[in-house]
C-alpha cells in the first residue's frame, strides 16, 4: 500500500523516538557489548527493556483512537499495525528477561530459577513489572485464540484492557531501574514526558470526547426499523444531529446504555449519508449482542464514539467507480452513494450487490431511487432464490470482467465477509488494478 505524505511524518516520529532511545542506550551500554558474556548480555537487555517500553507505549496509540493518527492512517489499518506491534512487544520483553537473567546467573554462579527469585527481591517494583509481562503474554495468546476461533469481539475487547496494567505496572520498574533513565536528568524528563502524553491522549479519545458528544448531542434510540429477517435499521435522534460531522462510509463506536447492553461497545458503519437530523445504524444478526439489538428500547441513550475510517469517496483518483458489496457490507456503501448523490456526482458509477437469497439485499429501494440522480448501474447478484434481472451466481472478479473489460484507472470500494474481500483484492490485483486503487476496511476483531 502506498504511503501518503501524513503517514509518513507519523512514521518519520516513530522513528526519531526509536533512533532517540537507541542513541541513548549506545552511549552507555553500547562498549559492554564484546566485553564478555554477563555484559554483552547485560547491553542487550537494557536495549530490549527500552524499545520493549516503547513499543508498549505505541500500543497504546494505535488503540487510542486520537483524531489526528486515525485520520491518515484508519482505525483499521491501525488495528492491524497493532497485532504486529503487540507480538513485537512481547518478544522484546521476553529478550529482556531471559538477556538479563542470563547475565546475572553468569556474574551471581546461580542457576537461572534461583537468579530469577533475586532479581525479584533485588530490582524495585519487579513483581509489578512481572505482573505486566504476564498481562502482556495473555493478550498476546487470548488474541490468536480469538482470531483463529473467531470468537466474540467483547472477548477481545475486555482482554485488552490488560494493557492499561502492562503499562502502569511496569512504568515504575523502568523509572526506578533505568540506568538510562537515572543517568540523563534530560532524559528521565522525555521519558515522563513521553508517557505523560501517551497517556493524556488515550484519556481525551477514548473516555473525555465521547461523553462530550452525548452532552452535545443528547443521542437517544429513536426507532427500530426491520431491513430483512436478520438486519435492522437503529435510527438514533438527538439535539443538532445534522452538526455532528462525518463522512459518508465512515463508521462509529456505539454504546447502548440500557440494561444488557450497557457493558458492550460495538462498532458499526453509518448506513446513510451526512445532513438528516437522525443517525442511521443497519446491524446484522450475527452474534448475542447484535441479535438483541432488534428489541433495544425507544429512547435508550447512546454514546457515540467516532466517526472513524477512510473508507469514503474522498480517496477516490478516478473518474470510474467500482462499489462491491456482500451481504450487510451495503451500509458504508449505500451512505457513499447517498452523498454521492446529493453532491450531483458526474462520474460513472457500477454497484455490484450480493446476497444469499433476494429478501436480504437490504436498501434495494433506496438505493434504485439513489441511481436515477446518479450514473450508476446496479448488478444484483444472489446464490439461493429468483430476483428478475439479478444474476445467480457467486461474486467474483469474472462477475466485475464481464461487464468492465477495463479495469485500470478505476477506484474500487468492497465491503463484506473478510474472505469475500481477500478474494476480490487478490484478483484484482493479479489483474493489474494497483493496490492504491483498492480501498476497503475489514474489523475481524472489531466488528460484530
Amino acid at each position: 500500500m502506498k504511503l501518503t505524505w501524513k503517514q509518513g511524518r507519523w512514521i518519520g516520529l516513530w522513528l526519531a523516538n526509536l533512533a532517540l532511545i537507541k542513541i541513548v542506550w549506545a552511549s552507555l551500554s553500547l562498549k559492554m557489548i564484546g566485553a564478555g558474556y554477563a555484559p554483552t548480555l547485560m547491553a542487550f537487555s537494557r536495549l530490549a527493556a527500552l524499545l520493549a517500553a516503547y513499543t508498549v507505549l505505541v500500543q497504546l496509540w494505535l488503540i487510542g483512537r486520537g483524531r489526528w493518527l486515525e485520520r491518515d492512517f484508519g482505525l483499521d489499518r491501525l488495528t492491524r499495525i497493532h497485532r504486529w506491534n503487540g507480538f513485537a512487544a512481547v518478544v522484546l520483553v521476553v529478550m529482556h528477561v531471559s538477556s538479563l537473567v542470563a547475565a546475572q546467573s553468569s556474574i551471581l554462579g546461580l542457576q537461572p530459577p534461583a537468579t530469577f527469585q533475586y532479581i525479584l527481591a533485588n530490582y524495585e517494583d519487579t513483581s509489578k513489572a512481572f505482573i505486566a509481562e504476564i498481562c502482556l503474554f495473555v493478550i498476546a495468546f487470548s488474541s490468536l485464540v480469538i482470531a483463529r476461533r473467531k470468537l466474540k469481539y467483547e472477548y477481545w475487547y475486555y482482554i485488552h484492557l490488560l494493557t492499561y496494567i502492562v503499562v502502569l505496572f511496569s512504568f515504575g520498574h523502568q523509572v526506578k531501574n533505568g540506568l538510562h533513565i537515572l543517568t540523563f536528568d534530560w532524559f528521565n524528563v522525555y521519558w515522563y514526558a513521553l508517557f505523560a502524553l501517551t497517556l493524556g491522549s488515550l484519556i481525551l479519545y477514548r473516555f473525555i470526547r465521547p461523553f462530550w458528544l452525548w452532552n452535545k448531542h443528547q443521542f437517544r434510540v429513536a426507532r427500530v426499523e426491520a431491513e430483512s429477517d436478520s438486519a435492522v435499521s437503529i435510527y438514533l435522534s438527538g439535539r443538532n444531529i445534522a452538526d455532528f460531522n462525518y463522512e459518508a462510509g465512515q463508521f462509529a463506536k456505539f454504546w447502548f446504555v440500557a440494561k444488557g447492553y450497557w457493558l458492550e461497545e460495538h462498532p458499526f458503519s453509518m448506513s446513510r449519508e451526512p445532513g438528516s437530523d437522525e443517525l442511521r445504524i443497519t446491524p446484522k444478526a450475527i452474534g448475542d449482542f447484535t441479535t438483541k439489538l432488534r428489541n433495544i428500547p425507544k429512547g435508550v441513550p447512546v454514546v457515540v464514539d467516532g466517526p472513524y475510517g477512510r473508507f469514503t469517496p474522498a480517496i477516490a483518483s478516478h473518474k470510474k467507480l467500482v462499489f462491491i458489496a456482500g451481504g450487510i457490507g451495503i451500509t458504508p456503501i449505500r451512505a457513499m452513494l447517498g452523498a454521492l448523490a446529493k453532491s450531483k456526482d458526474k462520474r460513472t458509477m457500477t454497484l455490484y450487490y450480493s446476497a444469499r437469497q433476494p429478501k436480504d439485499l437490504v436498501f434495494k429501494t433506496e438505493l434504485e431511487k439513489i441511481s436515477k440522480d446518479l450514473s450508476l448501474t446496479i448488478v444484483y447478484i444472489v446464490t439461493e432464490g429468483e430476483l428478475k434481472g439479478a444474476r445467480k451466481d457467486m461474486l467474483t472478479i469474472e462477475s466485475v470482467r464481464s461487464d468492465i473489460k477495463q479495469l485500470s484507472h478505476t477506484d474500487f470500494f468492497i465491503c463484506g465477509p473478510p474472505p469475500m474481500m481477500a478474494a476480490l483484492r487478490k484478483d484484482l490485483m493479479a489483474q493489474g488494478v494497483k493496490s492504491e486503487d483498492i480501498h476497503y476496511e475489514q474489523f475481524s476483531l472489531v466488528k460484530s
